[in-house]
């Protein structure tokens, strides 16, 4: 999975962001798109899953933070140049535009993402033509600016989720065990774990965990029907003794913290084709009513 999670976002970087270093200062809904189906896709997450949910378990940047940082290397880059190459000069004509309040289209996107990012004055720098080092000290910290904002976002976002609740306090640590890092487990098993902590496993498999005390009855009627063996029907069973909410919450925390339980994949693997099973069949149904009263 870590090979798959590297390849996915590369892929992306490659073909997505061509021409980023000129492009990259405006918004970029269309590429975070792209980058999170493919991210998605190599966690083995449902497609609804939260932005904030699936970069913070993939560990994946931002891609917003890729573009800034991109773009801002090439005014760098610029700078660098001989006062005569047409890059630079254009690029002080952009800053003139900005400072007498009429930018044109690309200056006006620049303006709002240097002024975003904390270093609104750089335009007035760039065009008196001050040192180069300093031009870049401030870029570079209103980059660092940026992606601490982001970065913050997506925890803020975590800290009040109603997608899943739960993920603030399972979140995997900087230096702490990471399961999609571990080559001894199996792909298909750490699909399952990721799927489970990024709360795809819940109500109408559509959102989020279900309550705790509907998911220990779900285990309970598992446990009853054909297809969980004796071996998950005797690891279910303590699930039967916890009652309170806070309890079974408390209890998966712990299971999730640490590594992959494989007989917690399994029978979550199994709890999720009944749920799919069950909301097929519903759509069925309801397709088929409404068959019937339009033949009515």
């Amino acid at each position: 999975m870590r090979d798959r999670i590297y390849l996915m976002n590369t892929v992306v970087g490659a073909a997505a962001l061509y021409g980023v270093e000129v492009w990259g200062w405006g918004g970029v809904k269309d590429i975070e798109r792209v980058q999170g189906r493919f991210c998605k896709m190599a966690l083995g997450v449902n497609r609804n899953t939260p932005g904030y949910i699936w970069r913070t378990e993939a560990g994946v940047q931002n891609i917003k933070a890729t573009t800034r940082e991109r773009a801002a290397r090439y005014v760098k880059d610029v700078l660098a140049m001989e006062e005569d190459r047409w890059p630079k000069i254009a690029l002080r004509e952009e800053m003139r535009g900005i400072l007498n309040r009429n930018p044109a289209k690309w200056g006006r996107k620049l303006h709002a993402a240097i002024k975003e990012m904390g270093c609104e004055e750089i335009a007035g720098m760039i065009y008196n033509k001050e040192e180069k080092e300093k031009i870049d000290e401030k870029i570079n910290a209103g980059v660092e600016r940026y992606k601490e904002k982001l970065k913050e976002d997506d925890e803020k976002a975590i800290e009040r989720s109603s997608y899943n609740k739960m993920y603030k306090k399972i979140m995997i640590e900087k230096d702490g065990y990471n399961y999609w890092k571990d080559d001894k487990k199996r792909g298909e098993d750490k699909e399952q774990w990721a799927r489970i902590r990024c709360g795809n496993i819940g109500r109408a498999y559509k959102k989020g965990y279900t309550e705790w005390t509907n998911l220990n009855t779900s285990n309970k009627v598992q446990r009853d029907k054909k297809g969980v063996n004796e071996k998950e029907r005797k690891y279910m069973e303590k699930w039967d003794k916890l009652v309170e909410e806070e309890e079974i919450e408390s209890e998966i925390c712990k299971i999730l913290k640490g590594e992959i339980d494989v007989n917690f994949c399994e029978i979550f693997r199994k709890v999720e084709k009944s749920i799919r099973s069950k909301t097929e069949a519903e759509k069925i149904g309801e397709e088929s009513a409404e068959v019937e009263q339009r033949t009515v």
